[in-house]
Parts: C-alpha cells; structure tokens; sequence
C-alpha cells in the first residue's frame, strides 16, 4: 500500500492550495476512493514531490469518513460534493 497524493483546483473542495492523501494498493484504487468523496478533484501524483506540495506550500485536508467533510490541519471544513 501506498499514499497516493490528489491536489485541488478553482471550484473544488477544499480547492486551490490544499491536496490530500489517499492509502490505496494502486491508482485505480486511489482513483475509485477520491471519487467516492468528491466529483471536484484536480490531479493525481505518486509523491508529494510530483505534486508539488513543498515547491507550491499546499496544505494537507484530511478527510472524515464519519461526517464527510474535509478538515484543514488549521481545523478548516470543507463540504464534499457527495
């Protein structure tokens, strides 16, 4: 299993300047999960370093499966799509 990191874009929740992580066994089941939480999702990356997420200094939403909704580290929430 690895982390498999998606970022956000304009009119995504979160959106611009968050990404996340997704524990999966490959991308399809990265892709599958990330679908099943929102619609609005940007890219997908095999690091963090692809993402960008140090060069570009995103932010990490974390998701909460029991009230489905995204959380910033900050303690930001964010309403899903699904």
């Amino acid at each position: 299993m690895r982390d498999y990191i998606v970022t956000f874009g304009h009119g995504h929740s979160p959106g611009i300047g968050f990404f996340c992580r997704i524990p999966a066994e490959n991308e399809m089941e990265a892709r599958e999960i990330m679908n099943g939480r929102t619609s609005r999702w940007a890219f997908m990356y095999d690091s963090e370093e692809k993402a960008g997420v140090e060069e570009w200094r995103l932010k990490e939403a974390i998701w909460d499966e029991g009230e489905r909704i995204w959380r910033s580290e900050e303690g930001e929430i964010f309403r899903s799509d699904r």
